[in-house]
């Protein structure tokens, strides 16, 4: 299920608690949480890889839109 483009980006900003435009794993762990979603720890690392498509150790934005939003 994706979300449409601005509800992804309202979604990344409010994740980005440095505004740095990237998410590191906690401000992840603590969205995907805060979201509602229970998600054991080892899950929410298997997601935060497959969205952090160029393995930076972050997501940014663009990886995030790319991942969530609707085709």
């Amino acid at each position: 299920m994706g979300l449409g483009i601005e509800s992804v980006s309202s979604l990344f900003r409010i994740m980005d608690d440095d505004k740095n435009r990237k998410l590191n794993f906690e401000e992840f762990k603590k969205g995907v949480e805060e979201y509602g979603l229970n998600f054991a720890k080892e899950e929410i690392e298997d997601l935060f890889r497959r969205i952090d498509v160029d393995q930076s150790g972050s997501i940014d934005y663009e990886e995030f839109v790319r991942k969530l939003r609707v085709s």
